[in-house]
């Protein structure tokens, strides 16, 4: 997962989404533009690059999560081409929504026959 900072960002909202990406275990790749800081923030990788330089590398990010109000429209295009979803939401401070933006839900489906359901057979030792 990548978070891409833009100017007027609050640092407080970057450690509200390094502390939910640690607690699910997700590795989190910090961009930021130039002029940035970014002290204090130990558990992720930070990144110095332009928004161009960003995108270029959108490819190697399954998530995208960004914290400003304006994103730019060239990130948003880059995103739909590559098929990359941007959570662009402030952080909540509501685990149970907030969490939401990092993890990957799955489906399981369990089939049943129609009359009863049908145990696995194990193999003969």
């Amino acid at each position: 997962m990548a978070l891409r900072l833009f100017d007027g960002d609050s640092l407080d909202d970057v450690k509200k989404v390094v502390c939910a990406a640690k607690l699910v275990g997700v590795k989190l790749t910090i961009s930021v533009p130039e002029g940035f800081d970014c002290k204090g923030i130990s558990d992720a990788v930070v990144k110095t690059e332009s928004l161009a330089d960003f995108i270029k590398d959108i490819k190697q990010y399954e998530r995208l999560r960004t914290i400003a109000a304006n994103v730019p429209n060239e990130l948003w295009q880059a995103a739909a081409d590559n098929d990359r979803y941007i959570a662009s939401l402030k952080p909540m401070n509501e685990g149970r929504l907030e969490l939401i933006n990092y993890i990957k839900e799955q489906a399981i489906a369990y089939e049943y026959h129609r009359y009863g359901s049908m145990p696995i057979v194990p193999k003969d030792e």
